[in-house]
C-alpha cells in the first residue's frame, strides 16, 4: 500500500497480503483483519523500516502497511501533504528527522 495514505484512503486485505511484513506483523494481522474486507485509513506513521497503520475501523491496534493493498491511486500530490513525506524526500527533512530520532 502507499505508505503516505491519507486519512479516508481506503485499502484491501488479501491472502497474500495479510501474511506479509513479518511473522509478528501477520500475526496481528491475522486476529483482527478479514481478507477481502475494505478498511479505511485513519493514519499512517512512515519510519525507516517499518510504517505502522492505523484504521478507522480498529483504532486500538497498529498494523503493518505490508498487510493491505491500495483500492485505487493517490496522487503525488496528496502524498506530498502526508506529515512524514518531507523527512523521506528532502535532505532537510531527513536530517531534521535523524536528529529528532
Amino acid at each position: 500500500m502507499n505508505i503516505y495514505a491519507l486519512r479516508g484512503f481506503k485499502v484491501i486485505v488479501t491472502e497474500e497480503s495479510i501474511d506479509s511484513g513479518g511473522e509478528c506483523y501477520a500475526e496481528v494481522a491475522n486476529i483482527h483483519l478479514k481478507v477481502g474486507n475494505t478498511y479505511t485509513i485513519e493514519s499512517t506513521t512512515v519510519n525507516n523500516s517499518y510504517t505502522s497503520v492505523k484504521l478507522q475501523e480498529i483504532k486500538t491496534v497498529s498494523f503493518s502497511s505490508m498487510s493491505f493493498l491500495d483500492i485505487d491511486a493517490q496522487s503525488e500530490a496528496d502524498d506530498e501533504t502526508h506529515p512524514d513525506w518531507v523527512n523521506w524526500n528532502t535532505d532537510e527533512g531527513y536530517e531534521n528527522y535523524l536528529k529528532e530520532h
